[in-house]
């Protein structure tokens, strides 16, 4: 019961980005991984920690990153590290599509208390813990 109820979330989330995304010619894992690129702007970012952090194969994380960067949103730094980075393109878009973090949060956690949401991020953590060990 609580893995559907927990799928059905995550299919709605999906939905929600891509429909808004749409637009702007971006998928909710190119949304993600743009957010996440320009929120680390400042550091170095290799291809590893998009796999990791998006939580996808390598092969799945380089599909995406070849067509941010045919779209110019990204660039790829051919050195032995594979470092990526966003665009000053990719950042104008985040900009104008008004991609902020927890665009969704938003709107998922509407009328929960700190409390609530505190507890919540703990259980989820735990939950990500737990099938990952």
């Amino acid at each position: 019961m609580i893995t559907e109820k927990i799928k059905r979330l995550f299919f709605s989330i999906k939905t929600d980005v891509n429909d808004r995304m749409k637009k702007y010619g971006l998928t909710s894992a190119q949304t993600i991984l743009l957010e996440f690129l320009n929120d680390n702007a400042d550091k170095t970012i290799i291809q590893k920690e998009l796999c990791d952090f998006l939580s996808l194969k390598h092969s799945t994380v380089i599909s995406i990153l070849k067509r941010l960067e045919m779209k110019g949103l990204i660039t790829k730094h051919t050195n032995y590290r594979s470092e990526i980075s966003i665009t000053e393109e990719g950042r104008r878009l985040i900009e104008s599509a008004n991609i902020r973090k927890g665009f969704v949060e938003d709107r998922l956690l509407k009328g929960f208390t700190k409390d609530e949401i505190d507890d919540l991020s703990k259980y989820l953590d735990r939950l990500y813990s737990n099938i990952n060990n």
